[in-house]
């Protein structure tokens, strides 16, 4: 069995993700990984959101969050460092441009093909990208391979 890797992201960043409204997630952390990339909904809220950018949300039919859970998997195809160039790029999109910290020297990390999980799946999140275990990742493939 292939190991499954995962990140773990606050919401309402990680909701937004799984119904692919959000396409790329900022880090100030740079990784090599590309590949299949499970989003784990944290159990923190971003409490900024919750003052300055909720009115994003309701621009969207995104459902009520999963914190905790593993909500979609996706491929990670790309992750650049933003310069001045990449920045004017994100901010012709204003809506993604909102929804992450773009500055430069920061990381953009560029996600495709989300696909949102049919049955999320609830497991303890960890920093950085992870290893899924075994045991959760047969979970993961029984409860949304029906």
């Amino acid at each position: 069995m292939t190991v499954m890797k995962a990140i773990t992201i606050s919401e309402p960043w990680a909701s937004l993700i799984s119904f692919g409204e959000k396409r790329i997630e900022t880090r100030t952390w740079k990784t090599s990984y590309r590949g299949t990339l499970y989003i784990h909904a944290g159990k923190h809220v971003d409490k900024n959101w919750l003052h300055e950018q909720r009115r994003l949300v309701s621009l969207t039919d995104i459902p009520s969050s999963h914190p905790g859970f593993i909500l979609a998997k996706c491929e990670l195809t790309d992750c650049c460092e933003m310069t001045n160039d990449f920045l004017q790029k994100v901010k012709q999109n204003n809506f993604e441009f909102q929804t992450g910290v773009y500055e430069l020297g920061r990381y953009a990390w560029i996600l495709r093909n989300v696909q949102t999980l049919t049955v999320p799946v609830e497991c303890k999140g960890h920093l950085r990208v992870w290893n899924i275990s075994a045991v959760l990742s047969k979970e993961i493939e029984a409860e949304n391979d029906r």
